[in-house]
């Protein structure tokens, strides 16, 4: 898609947002490709408007069942010039900070995957890549994907950041992202996606959702809500005005799911009584309960700013109102050096706070009842009953859910 426009959104936070579409369009495709290859009849005409869309570019990712997401609309911010754009950059950033980084297995883990082909052994990627100038084809990007996630396996000639970027520049946006996406990114995705999902879905009575920093988060499109659903989604006006002209375009491939009123209101959370005013202004009714989404948003703010922002909640709510956040914590941060550089390196290093006690912040907001925290491993178990020692070891980010008394 053409975004040729020179939309701010690369010069603000909300640029972060395309990481989390880059995966959650990896995963649809999972999800997509599964499908097709079933014989699920529902399955197969929830994703009929996305066939065309997936067939043009079916990279994906693997994940167990019960983890598979549907985001169609994921595709359409991910395949932009802003998208590929924030790669590049993202790599610039890892030459200059650290230049010593791929030998610590950065890239070396993306690149060196499944069984090597017939040739590859002493050769270059420099070299891989002239001897199959076909290969860049807009029709061969799965082809890229397949060639080069197995073409490092044995070889001991770990590409050069300069080579990383040679073929990354050489791919569309969606291989690229797929190039660069591990395992470990895909499932933690999945969790994060599929848990939210469920948490809007168990509570459907609650009429009133609110999205804090909604980025290019899209229920309010691909969640069966009812006509008496009000989705409210909060964010800076360059990250909603660029998501509303991509919307343009996709709503037009995929019709939105979603029969709910939404509203966009284009405000910095900072301005705490603005934006309550304005959401007021919008038709949210504060004395009907709410749920309120912070996905991805609160480790952006200080600890002085998490605190007005929950509170602010908190006085637009009434008894039954639920509150979902997402933190990372901050043992879990300052215990690797190499875990710093890999968060540094993939746009997260604005976060400007780290949360060992969420539930000290719900508290405080007077979300006081039913407080329940899970981590990722925990997550992992309950939605699709597997261990992952990884998970165990680096719960990054927790979740927590509070009820207004």
């Amino acid at each position: 898609m053409d975004t040729s426009k020179n939309y701010s959104i690369l010069n603000c936070i909300g640029r972060t947002a395309f990481i989390g579409a880059s995966t959650r369009c990896l995963l649809t495709n999972g999800f997509t490709g599964a499908v097709l290859k079933g014989s699920n009849r529902k399955d197969k005409e929830l994703v009929y408007n996305y066939t065309s869309t997936y067939e043009s570019l079916p990279i994906s990712v693997k994940v167990h069942n019960n983890l598979y997401i549907y985001d169609p609309y994921a595709f359409f911010f991910t395949n932009t010039l802003e998208s590929k754009q924030i790669i590049e950059d993202g790599i610039k950033v890892i030459q200059e900070k650290f230049p010593d980084l791929l030998d610590n297995c950065y890239f070396d883990v993306f690149l060196k995957r499944s069984c090597k082909p017939k040739g590859v052994i002493g050769k270059t990627l420099s070299q891989l890549i002239e001897s199959n100038p076909n290969l860049f084809m807009k029709t061969s990007s799965l082809r890229v994907m397949q060639f080069f996630n197995n073409a490092f396996k044995k070889s001991k000639n770990i590409p050069t950041m300069e080579e990383v970027k040679l073929l990354i520049g050489k791919c569309d946006a969606l291989t690229a992202w797929g190039l660069l996406t591990i395992d470990d990114i895909s499932k933690r995705m999945a969790i994060k996606t599929r848990f939210i999902d469920n948490f809007v879905i168990e509570n459907y009575p609650i009429k009133q959702i609110v999205i804090l920093g909604s980025g290019f988060d899209c229920r309010a499109h691909r969640l069966p809500l009812s006509e008496n659903h009000k989705v409210f989604e909060i964010d800076l006006p360059q990250v909603l005005d660029y998501k509303e002209k991509v919307l343009e375009e996709a709503l037009r491939i995929v019709p939105t799911m979603s029969k709910s009123k939404n509203s966009l209101i284009k405000m910095d959370l900072r301005n705490f009584d603005l934006w309550k005013e304005e959401l007021v202004n919008s038709g949210f009714n504060p004395s009907q309960p709410t749920i309120w989404l912070m996905e991805g948003l609160l480790n952006y703010f200080t600890q002085y700013e998490i605190h007005n922002i929950l509170e602010s909640c908190g006085e637009l709510s009434v008894s039954g109102s639920k509150v979902m956040m997402l933190t990372m914590t901050a043992t879990k941060h300052t215990q690797s050096d190499h875990l710093k550089q890999i968060l540094t390196c993939s746009l997260l290093d604005q976060y400007q706070s780290y949360i060992d006690d969420p539930d000290f912040y719900m508290k405080e907001a007077g979300f006081t009842e039913n407080i329940q925290m899970y981590s990722e491993s925990n997550l992992l178990k309950k939605l699709a009953h597997q261990k992952d020692s990884n998970l165990e070891k680096w719960n990054l980010y927790s979740y927590t859910i509070g009820t207004m008394k």
